[in-house]
């Protein structure tokens, strides 16, 4: 099973993110690491409408669209658009 101690680095929303990510299952610490983005993307780019932000974390799916997602997408274009 894959582990990562390395410190990592990114732009998130246009914000510096430095942080050691800790050692963890690789399936746990890819929704630790997405669970960072959605914080980030909350505290800045949907601060004043957080209504229009839905994240629906998905374990193991991988790289792919699954009915859930085309459900949710349907559901936030019909409202929002």
């Amino acid at each position: 099973m894959a582990t990562a101690t390395t410190v990592k680095h990114a732009i998130i929303a246009g914000i510096p993110v430095l942080w050691a990510a800790p050692t963890v299952p690789s399936s746990k610490l890819v929704i630790w690491r997405a669970q960072r983005f959605v914080n980030a993307l909350r505290a800045t780019i949907y601060a004043q409408q957080p209504d229009r932000l839905a994240v629906f974390l998905q374990p193991d799916t991988a790289h792919k669209f699954t009915p859930l997602m085309w459900t949710n997408a349907r559901t936030w274009f019909r409202r929002y658009l």
